[in-house]
């Protein structure tokens, strides 16, 4: 009995600790220059990503979304604003339908909603949404921007030519296509890794139980036999 409760104390003590994957980077830096969609170059209109399932190890929680700018081209970004939503997607990362209702499967969530000023942009752009969680067994993963914006800005990102990895859809300035040029992008959990999933509290109140039983039992049996 006794190994019996270290075996399930140390199962529970992996299962709060071990985060579910580390951060994942889209691409390889440094990557090609000249793409300012969809943050700057006066964008307004719906952008889509896709991300490739197999670019994942396994489940990946995210809360953070990290874009590169090209070394040089630093510059501003679009003053508006960006609703970013997250799906998964039947669509292979080659096949994106010009129809971006079409390329949405079941939905993961609301990232969030972010207001850009125009402000001048370091190497990195960055958001920090809500807390997401994608399972690469269920499909590919896709990001749907939509964006409302009022001045332009100047900045280049650096994107990646990837058939198998990411490819695009962007419906804005008259403009409607897809190409497999993507925003390299890194996923990262960087606000949330010490709060447990729902599934997590449930497995630890559920262990906490088994082996609250199992001392329970054991002291009973201690007992038993002095009383013997």
């Amino acid at each position: 009995m006794k190994s019996f409760i270290s075996a399930s104390a140390a199962a529970l003590m992996l299962a709060y600790a071990a985060p579910a994957s580390a951060s994942v980077t889209v691409g390889e830096l440094p990557g090609n220059s000249g793409n300012c969609f969809p943050f700057s170059c006066t964008y307004n209109g719906t952008y889509q990503q896709i991300y490739g399932a197999n670019a994942f190890s396994g489940v990946t929680l995210f809360d953070t979304l990290t874009f590169y700018v090209d070394p040089g081209f630093e510059g501003s970004v679009n003053t508006g604003t960006y609703d970013i939503k997250f799906y998964y997607s039947a669509a292979s990362v080659d096949g994106l339908s010009t129809n971006g209702s079409a390329n949405l499967g079941s939905a993961i969530g609301n990232f969030g909603s972010f207001t850009l000023t125009g402000q001048f942009v370091d190497s990195t752009l960055v958001f920090s949404g809500v807390n997401l969680q994608y399972d690469p067994s269920l499909g590919n993963l896709l990001m749907n921007i939509a964006a409302t914006t009022t001045v332009g800005g100047n900045t280049s990102f650096d994107s990646v030519f990837a058939i198998d990895e990411t490819a695009r859809q962007y419906s804005g300035l008259g403009l409607n296509g897809t190409d497999s040029l993507g925003l390299i992008t890194t996923f990262s959990n960087e606000r949330t890794n010490a709060v447990p999933e729902p599934a997590t509290w449930a497995m630890m109140l559920l262990g906490f139980g088994v082996i609250g039983g199992a001392m329970r039992s054991r002291r009973r049996t201690q007992e038993n036999f002095r009383i013997a």
